[in-house]
């Protein structure tokens, strides 16, 4: 076996070396062709898997940065300064080591409200008008009224002891000491106090017929004129924010409206009017019980009176 596998094996290369002198010695079969690829297909193809984690990467960083913000906590926005926070422009009336007196003009809140950073007259009170008897509102005044439990039972700081509306100016008294805040506090409680304001009404005010328990009536002159108003005003349920005459669940109010002049042409009367109570918008829900509600004013006067400010 191992002479004829040698002789076959001879046999086979004598063959080959044969056909070569003839040039006819066979070329090794080619390799069968490969699937021929564009370029661009094959470079397209090798760059899909890196644009998928480059994507992948691109939505992974722009998730984390997202929950980075959502965690991080907000600023608390700081209240606005009002223009007249300005040395010297919110006028004072009077001060002295008790009391403060200001002039506050309208469009201006008495103090914050919460979910209200509007500027306030406390806001101002550090740049008012430098007079006689001036000196710093302490820390301890300028901090949440207390209730008899010791909690803070609003936001209204302790010196404010009475409020004006925002759209409303004139004399405002605040307390610069714990004694002046409990003395007038009691005095407005009390009501010692005068409160008088200065108004312009879309028509003439009119005692309207007696309405349970709310009514008005032409006071004579011994008593000192004017229209008595006695209207118990509660919280609106339809128009949030907002008094309206309840004579049945309301707290009690009292106005006094005294008429100084009225021109029929425009139907616009200039009145007085002194508060023996203080209840919101007790004036402008006293002016439309009359059927005479403030000029101008777009929560209380729904026929739309003279269009002025």
């Amino acid at each position: 076996l191992t002479v004829v596998s040698a002789s076959a094996t001879t046999s086979k290369s004598s063959k080959r070396r044969h056909l070569r002198k003839l040039g006819l010695a066979a070329t090794p079969p080619a390799p069968p062709p490969e699937a021929s690829v564009p370029a661009t297909a094959s470079a397209s193809a090798a760059d899909k898997p890196s644009r998928t984690i480059r994507r992948r990467a691109l939505k992974q960083r722009a998730a984390q940065a997202k929950r980075a913000a959502a965690e991080k906590p907000k600023p608390k926005p700081k209240p606005r300064r009002a223009e007249s926070s300005r040395s010297g422009s919110l006028p004072v009336l009077h001060e002295d080591q008790h009391v403060i007196a200001v002039d506050k003009p309208a469009g201006m809140l008495s103090h914050a409200s919460e979910g209200d950073s509007s500027a306030s007259l406390v806001d101002a009170l550090a740049g008012r008008q430098v007079v006689a008897g001036h000196s710093p509102l302490s820390e301890e005044m300028l901090m949440p009224r207390l209730a008899p439990t010791g909690e803070p039972d609003s936001h209204i700081p302790r010196c404010v002891v009475h409020r004006l509306d925002r759209g409303t100016s004139g004399a405002l008294l605040l307390a610069k000491t714990p004694q002046a805040e409990a003395a007038l506090g009691a005095a407005f409680r009390s009501r010692t106090t005068a409160k008088r304001y200065i108004a312009l009404l879309s028509g003439r005010p009119n005692p309207p017929r007696p309405v349970g328990g709310a009514s008005a009536r032409e006071r004579p002159e011994a008593e000192g004129g004017g229209i008595a108003v006695e209207a118990p005003l509660g919280r609106d349920a339809a128009r949030p924010g907002r008094s309206v005459v309840d004579a049945a669940g309301g707290k009690p109010a009292s106005s006094v409206f005294r008429l100084h002049a009225y021109c029929a042409e425009r139907r616009v009367a200039l009145v007085s009017v002194d508060l023996l109570t203080g209840r919101l918008h007790q004036i402008r829900a006293h002016a439309a019980f009359l059927a005479a509600p403030v000029a101008a004013d777009d929560a209380y006067d729904e026929a739309g009176g003279p269009a002025f400010r």
